[in-house]
This record gives C-alpha cells, structure tokens and sequence, in this order.
C-alpha cells in the first residue's frame, strides 16, 4: 500500500519545467524626449543650462541601434537575463535654446542657438545600457510548442557611454567612460518560426540621467526614449 500511495503522490504532484535559456538579438530605433542640457567648467568659470535639447537617434548610421541578450528560465514562466542596448542620442544644435547660468564668470540668461555654446553634444558610440531584468512570459497555446509568447521585462543597471562633443570650443578626449544608472520596463511578443527559433518585436521605456566628461568639465542630460526593436530569439532546451 505504501508504495501505491507513492506512486499516485509522484503523478500528482506538478512536474517541475526544464530550464532554458534564451540568446535574442535585435535592431530597433529609439525616440529621446526633449529635455534640459547642463555643463560645468570651473577652469572656464562656466556653469550653463540649456532648454530644451532636442536629440535625434539615426538608427541606421554607423555604429547602428542594436541589442542583445541571454536570458535564463529557472521555470516555464519566469526567468533572469542580462542585456546591452546600444542606444544613441545626437543633440541638435541649430536650435534656439534659453540659455543661463554663468559664462566665463558673467551671468547670461537669453535665447540663442545651442552651437553658440555647444557646437556638438553626442553619444553615438552608444549610452549603452547594461542591465539586469526580470523577466514574465505568457505561452498562448500549450507551454511546450506555443506559437505565439507574450513577455515582459523590468530591469536596472549601469550605462557605459562614449561621447563625442564640443563645448565653447573645445573637443572632449574620446574614451568609454562609466556613466550613470539606467531603469527600464518593456513588452513584447514572440512568435515561432521554427522548432525553437522565434521573431520577437517589442516596445520599452529607457530613462538615464547621463553624466559625461566634456573637456575640463562635465555634462548632464536627462534621457527618456522610447524604443521599438525587432529581432530574433534562440531558445535552448
């Protein structure tokens, strides 16, 4: 009896989901919110804001927007990943900008074209976004062959930008530098297109407050973007 109460104890109890991981890569585009652009070069007695800063993000010029991730399921629904977004952010700066604060030690506060100050501020070696998510996902149809997987991420990391810009005149020394942190939610969809290979497409919010060298000095710049990427994902069983 002992072992027939056994045996239906085993069938009963749920079974535990195989572990897989998942390797996604993906291009996309990315719309950065306008926002505020601050710089500080005490050498220059130089303390200015500028608002607004309109960014564009040219997603298909080198180095293009792309993304990649590895992502581990410890169960059919949840699971943990690590992920790099190689986000980019051009300021445009023939625009008028209300400009105040201090220059070269005098108190300025007026509207003129950002170049008057700042003749480049990007990032187009990438912000690059380094996170860890949190990861839920959703299998329409049976768990073990679903055609269609809704999912979604939180996650939160560090950025590992490399800017390029020109302030008052003066280039910045090129380099990678370590940046600020990133938060970020998203969501999307998989669709198989055969055995465990999958077309994934997804909308996600990024926001860092990115501070960077600037010749003698830093800078800081508030980045929201939204992001629509598309790509495809390998699942290992």
């Amino acid at each position: 009896m002992r072992r027939v109460a056994a045996c239906f104890t085993v069938l009963l109890l749920p079974r535990s989901a195989p572990a897989e991981w998942v390797v996604t890569g993906y291009l996309g585009a990315a719309h950065t919110a306008q926002t505020s652009l601050q710089f500080q070069v005490p050498d220059e007695s130089t303390n200015l804001t500028l608002h607004p800063i309109a960014y564009a993000d040219k997603p298909f010029t080198p180095a293009i927007y792309y993304g990649y991730r590895l992502a581990y399921f410890f169960s059919r629904r949840f699971g943990f990943e690590g992920e790099l977004t190689h986000l980019k952010v051009y300021a445009d700066t023939n625009r008028l900008a209300q400009i105040s604060g201090v220059l070269y030690g005098m108190p300025v506060n007026e509207t003129a074209l950002v170049s008057s100050v700042v003749e480049q501020f990007n990032i187009t070696h990438g912000v690059n976004l380094l996170t860890g998510n949190f990861i839920a996902r959703k299998a329409l149809g049976p768990e073990t062959a679903a055609r269609v997987v809704l999912d979604a991420r939180v996650g939160a990391g560090a950025t590992i930008p490399q800017p390029i810009n020109v302030v008052l005149g003066e280039p910045n020394v090129q380099g990678y530098q370590i940046g600020s942190l990133a938060i970020q939610a998203a969501g999307g969809v998989e669709i198989r297109l055969w055995r465990g290979l999958y077309a994934i497409t997804e909308a996600k919010y990024t926001r860092t407050n990115e501070t960077v060298n600037i010749f003698h000095g830093t800078a800081a710049t508030l980045l929201n973007s939204a992001h629509l990427i598309g790509g495809l994902a390998v699942h290992f069983r």
